[in-house]
């Protein structure tokens, strides 16, 4: 259970309390270990990607959320599914969808992804593969921050591979392929792949 500050309604000063709950289950010990979640946000205005895309600080309806994940391991695999997804309308003041051109409505944002991985040895050093698969729906206008409003794609497909060099270093290079949303929907219907090379130092 936990609680927090948050956003205030609009043409009211003082912030109201945002609040939510999570359940779990993982038993991690057996030869097919799993992971289990669920969760509950009062309201979704809160979420940054969100949040950074409202005209002004401030709200007109309260939206909750849910989310969900099932994470399942055996042997060197793994695979893990999470979904999150609003539980009504937003206001179209808060939140807009285009449903086709010139016909606007409160969005209804969730989203879906799917990861599946594999551990092993590279040169005896520990390495590890994943494949992912995530997709969006009425979510075009979620902004990914405040000075870099980049919105959300609709599908992305990526992979990654990382190997640990040595006790504290591991190094990792992924590639994503994004797929945006269509012109119909406020996006461009355009393609945008994006390669990262990543150091990590674990202290």
């Amino acid at each position: 259970l936990y609680g927090f500050r948050g956003l205030s309604n609009l043409g009211r000063s003082h912030k109201k309390l945002n609040y939510g709950a999570m359940l779990g289950y993982a038993n991690l010990s057996h030869v097919i270990g799993i992971d289990l979640g669920v969760g509950y946000l009062n309201n979704m205005i809160d979420v940054s990607n969100v949040r950074y895309g409202l005209p002004n600080h401030s709200y007109v309806k309260r939206v909750g959320a849910i989310s969900a994940h099932a994470d399942l391991m055996t042997g060197p695999f793994n695979f893990g599914l999470r979904y999150i997804a609003a539980l009504r309308d937003f206001s179209v003041n808060d939140f807009t969808w285009q449903v086709s051109p010139g016909v606007k409505r409160g969005a209804r944002p969730h989203a879906v992804s799917f990861v599946a991985g594999y551990t092993f040895k590279t040169m005896a050093k520990e390495s590890r593969i994943d494949l992912r698969y995530q997709q969006s729906y009425e979510a075009h206008n979620a902004n990914s921050s405040v000075t870099d409003p980049l919105t959300l794609p609709k599908t992305r497909v990526g992979m990654s591979y990382a190997i640990q060099l040595c006790k504290y270093t591991i190094i990792g290079i992924e590639y994503d392929h994004d797929h945006d949303y269509g012109t119909a929907h406020g996006g461009t219907n355009r393609f945008n792949n994006t390669l990262t090379i990543r150091l990590t130092a674990l202290f």
